[in-house]
């Protein structure tokens, strides 16, 4: 699968992904991944609801000139999450 050009505003910053994913049908028997004494996804412990909170209010000090831009290239072996390469 090849993701030629994904583009997006997110937040005001412009964002630009191109990239490669070999071996995407292997996603299908992918699982959710556990964590130990975690049931699926719910709502974040006081210390990462913290850290958000710190990051929002750090974020609304942060003043750019023009609007950010992101663009990355990336590799992935959907078999192997540990290969992603970005660029």
């Amino acid at each position: 699968m090849e993701i030629r050009n994904l583009e997006a505003v997110c937040l005001g910053a412009r964002v630009k992904i191109h990239g490669l994913i070999t071996n995407a049908t292997s996603w299908r028997r992918l699982r959710e991944p556990t964590t130990p004494g975690c049931r699926g996804v719910g709502r974040p412990t006081a210390g990462v609801r913290a850290k958000l909170a710190r990051g929002a209010r750090d974020h609304e000090k942060v003043r750019f000139s023009e609007a950010p831009r992101l663009e990355a290239d990336f590799s992935l072996d959907a078999r192997n999450p540990a290969s992603l390469r970005t660029v």
